[in-house]
C-alpha cells in the first residue's frame, strides 16, 4: 500500500505519517527491489489510533506509551486524560461566562473584580470546590433505594385499605401510590443514566466505600451488645421483690433507634477517621455517638412498668416513679389479636389502673421475668399467669376471649397456659355472668 492510499485510508497528509514514522510511533517495512515503503493494514490501523490519540490532546511521547504498553496502563491513562478534560470543561465554561459579562457590560469594567474571580479558580479551594459539585452530580444507588422503601409505605397503604374494604379514601391513595411509583421509577432512570456518564469516578468510589463493609460487622456486634446492656440496666433500675416487667409506650421505639443508630455511625466514623488521620473530628464524632448511645440506653431502661409481690410500678426516665397496689387496678382485659389475614395471633393481657389523673391503661405480652427466681428461671410464660390468679382472687373484674387462640404461632404448651389465664374468673364474678368474647 502506498502513502497516497494511505492518506485517503486515514485523512492524514503524507507530512503528519513521515513524522510519526521518524518519532517512532509507526514502523514500515520497505520494499527489496526498490527500497519504497510498503504500508500494511496494521500500519493503517495505528495510524488511525494515533489520529485518535492527537485529537484527544496526547502529546506523541504519551501515545507511543499508549501503543506500546499493556491495556491496563491504557485505561489509566485514559481515566487520567478524562479527569483532566473535565477539569478543563469547567474551566472553559467560567472563561465563556467570563466572556459573556464583559460583552454585556455597558460601562467602565471593574478590572478588579475579574481580577479576584480569575485569581479564585486558579486556587486550590475553586478545586476542592469543583470536586465537591462532581460528587453531588454522582447517582447515589443508596438515594435510590432510600426513595424506593419510603414510595413503597402508601402502596402499602392502599393495599390495606382495599383489603380491608374502606373505599371512602382509596381513590386518594391510588392517585398517591402511582405518583410515589413515578417518584421510584425517575430516581432509578436518573441513577442508570448517570452510572453510564460517570462510571470510572463511582468505581473509584466504590472502593473509598469500602471501609463502610468493613465496619459493619463491628456495628452489629455493637447493637447486640447493646440489647444485652440495655436488659442489664432495665433489671438494675428495677424495685425490689419485682416479678417481671414489660416496655411501655412507644417511647421506647425511639430510645431503641438511639441506640442502633451510633451502633452503625461510630465504627464507620471510626474507619473514616483511622483512614484520613482526623483525630479531634473523630474524637467529636465518638463522644456525640456515645452520649446519644448513653441518654437513649438509660431512657430504654428506665420507660417500663414492673410488677412486684404487692405492686405495680411505673418508671419514667424524667420523673419520679409512680407505685400502685393492686387494689388500685380496676379491670383486666385478656385474649388474643389477630391479623386481618387470619394467619397469626398475639396473646395481650391488659390491666387499667385507678391514678390521681385518670385511669391509665398498660399492656403486657411479652414480659421479662427474673431470673433470680427459680420457678421463673426455668419456664417461661408463668409471671402472668401467677400475677392474674393473685388479682382474681382479690375479685379485680375481667374481660377475656378465647377468640383466634388457634391462630398463635407458639407451642401448645403456652398455648394451653394463656388459655388458662383467659379462662381464670376473679371469686367475686357471679357464675351466670357472660365471658365477653
Amino acid at each position: 500500500m502506498t502513502i497516497k492510499e494511505v492518506e485517503k485510508r486515514t485523512g492524514l497528509t503524507a507530512k503528519s505519517i513521515r513524522l510519526y514514522e521518524q518519532k517512532g510511533l509507526l514502523e514500515v517495512d520497505r520494499n527489496l527491489g526498490n527500497d519504497y515503503r510498503e504500508y500494511t493494514e496494521e500500519n493503517v490501523q495505528t495510524l488511525k489510533w494515533i489520529k485518535l490519540y492527537r485529537y484527544l490532546e496526547f502529546s506523541l511521547e504519551e501515545i507511543k506509551e499508549l501503543l506500546a504498553e499493556d491495556t491496563a496502563f491504557c485505561r489509566a491513562k485514559l481515566e487520567e486524560k478524562h479527569q483532566q478534560l473535565e477539569g478543563q470543561k469547567e474551566d472553559l465554561t467560567l472563561k465563556a461566562s467570563i466572556l459573556k459579562t464583559l460583552l454585556s457590560e455597558k460601562e467602565e469594567v471593574d478590572i478588579e473584580e475579574y481580577t479576584t474571580l480569575t485569581e479564585l479558580s486558579e486556587s486550590e479551594e475553586y478545586d476542592g470546590f469543583k470536586s465537591v459539585l462532581l460528587e453531588a452530580k454522582l447517582p447515589s444507588r443508596g438515594l435510590a433505594w432510600w426513595l424506593t422503601i419510603h414510595c413503597i409505605v402508601p402502596i402499602g397503604v392502599f393495599f390495606l385499605e382495599y383489603e380491608k374494604g374502606r373505599m371512602e379514601q382509596l381513590p386518594w391513595f391510588g392517585f398517591l401510590s402511582l405518583v410515589m411509583v413515578g417518584i421510584a421509577s425517575a430516581a432509578w432512570a436518573r441513577y442508570f443514566s448517570l452510572k453510564r456518564l460517570y462510571k470510572d469516578r463511582l468505581k473509584a468510589q466504590r472502593r473509598e466505600n469500602r471501609v463502610i463493609w468493613r465496619a459493619l460487622p463491628f456495628a452489629l456486634i455493637s447493637v447486640f451488645f447493646s440489647i444485652l446492656a440495655c436488659q442489664s440496666l432495665s433489671e438494675g433500675f428495677a424495685p425490689e421483690n419485682w416479678l417481671f416487667y414489660c416496655e411501655k409506650g412507644t417511647f421506647i421505639e425511639i430510645c431503641t433507634c438511639g441506640l442502633v443508630l451510633p451502633c452503625f455511625g461510630l465504627p464507620i466514623a471510626l474507619s473514616y477517621g483511622i483512614r484520613d488521620r482526623k483525630l479531634w473530628r473523630t474524637l467529636g464524632i465518638l463522644l456525640c455517638c456515645g452520649a446519644v448511645w448513653g441518654l437513649s440506653a438509660y431512657c430504654t431502661a428506665t420507660n417500663n412498668v414492673y410488677v412486684t409481690v404487692d405492686s405495680v410500678v411505673v418508671s419514667s426516665p424524667f420523673k419520679a416513679d409512680e407505685v400502685y397496689s393492686y387494689e388500685d387496678i380496676t379491670l383486666v382485659e385478656t385474649g388474643f389479636d389477630c391479623n386481618r389475614s387470619k394467619t397469626d395471633a398475639e396473646f395481650f393481657y391488659r390491666i387499667t389502673v385507678r391514678t390521681p389523673e385518670g385511669e391509665e391503661t398498660y399492656t403486657f405480652g411479652v414480659v421479662s421475668g427474673n431470673d433470680e427466681i427459680d420457678r421463673y428461671a426455668e419456664d417461661t410464660h408463668l409471671e402472668l399467669l401467677d400475677f392474674d390468679k393473685v388479682l382474681m382472687d382479690l375479685g379485680i373484674p375481667k374481660q377475656s376471649s378465647e377468640a383466634y387462640a388457634e391462630y398463635l404461632s407458639m407451642e401448645d404448651v403456652y398455648r394451653e397456659r394463656f388459655l388458662q389465664i383467659v379462662r381464670n374468673k376473679p371469686k367475686s364474678q357471679n357464675k351466670n355472668e357472660p365471658t365477653v368474647r
